[in-house]
């Protein structure tokens, strides 16, 4: 059975707690694995595990992002934080003692971005965001492809709302917001292309000529290694560019798959598809959802998700995966 922690100190703690027990494990490269016999002695030991003090502030900064992109009021954004297993004190300062701290920490400590004002400000950042994302679907031609990707961006922001996405920063050093959101930033990608002139049939085309051009760079660069004549100036104008299509490439294949799931109103889906299964794995996912998460609760965020979008289960496609039998 796998184990993984996001936090290297908590894996630090409990791996030496195994050492003393003489817990078998094997340590891996995002964790350990043990035998399943020894799964509740080392739930013990998690639960056992206080993070030592002074390492409370850098988690508290990320519950406050994921606590301010999931509420419309700042009292919202209060009760979560007390959801949450913190303390909230409400005075000049607005002050939080997460679960296991000793004392309360001004959120203003935080960084600019983490004050009571700035957290309210956030709000309206988020609010605006939203209210603008509705105007560009009202905008957009019904069913295209720039409707389907503003839907999808509206559909996220939902999902992520009602808490079953975890959070995920493109900037670690930024705070996370709707245009700090590694997700997000895929659709924005795609809708720069879109803006551009792309279409699903041109990205298609793209993806074959792209995928000939570097098979046949390929080629002739294995070839040409094998001449002893050819001059090695030669050699490395087909290395630029096989690396530069090999680049375009890549970016190309990102955008098709994703504006495939856009218009298959699965994107999205697949999001929660690739949570569910981390989170009822054997893996325990950076902390943010236990194997023992109940299948009703994700039916519940299915359901919320599918109707963000105003469709039916029946009404998604599958998930396209692969590129080998796609239709040209």
């Amino acid at each position: 059975m796998a184990f993984f922690y996001s936090d290297d100190t908590k894996q630090s703690f409990i791996t030496a707690a195994l050492d003393r027990l003489k817990i078998p494990y094997r340590l891996t490269e995002n964790g350990f694995d043990s035998q399943r016999c020894y799964v509740d002695e080392i739930r013990k030991i998690e639960k056992s595990y206080k993070p030592p003090t002074g390492s409370h502030r850098v988690p508290l900064r990320d519950l406050l992002d994921k606590v301010v992109m999931q509420s419309k009021t700042f009292d919202e954004v209060l009760k979560r934080l007390r959801d949450n297993d913190c303390e909230v004190k409400c005075g000049k300062y607005l002050a939080v003692r997460p679960k296991y701290a000793t004392n309360f920490i001004r959120t203003k400590s935080l960084g600019a971005d983490y004050s009571e004002q700035a957290l309210k400000n956030r709000l309206q950042y988020k609010a605006r965001f939203e209210q603008d994302t509705v105007n560009k679907i009202a905008a957009a031609v019904l069913d295209s492809e720039t409707y389907m990707v503003y839907k999808t961006i509206q559909h996220y922001t939902v999902v992520f709302a009602a808490g079953v996405l975890p959070v995920r920063k493109r900037d670690k050093k930024r705070v996370f917001c709707w245009e700090n959101c590694a997700e997000l930033d895929k659709l924005a990608d795609l809708n720069k292309r879109l803006n551009n002139g792309a279409t699903l049939a041109s990205l298609r085309n793209d993806f074959a000529r792209l995928e000939k051009s570097v098979a046949e760079l390929e080629s002739t660069l294995s070839r040409m290694k094998l001449e002893p004549h050819i001059y090695g100036e030669v050699i490395g104008e087909i290395e630029t560019a096989l690396n530069e299509d090999t680049a375009k490439l890549r970016d190309t294949v990102d955008s098709l798959d994703t504006l495939e799931k856009v218009m298959g109103k699965t994107w999205v889906q697949s999001l929660i598809d690739e949570h569910k299964r981390r989170s009822q794995s054997d893996f325990i996912p950076n902390g943010l959802i236990s194997a023992e998460t109940s299948p009703r609760e994700f039916e519940r965020i299915e359901a919320l998700s599918l109707a963000a979008l105003g469709v039916t289960k029946e009404d998604v496609e599958p998930v396209q995966q692969g590129y080998g039998s796609r239709k040209k």
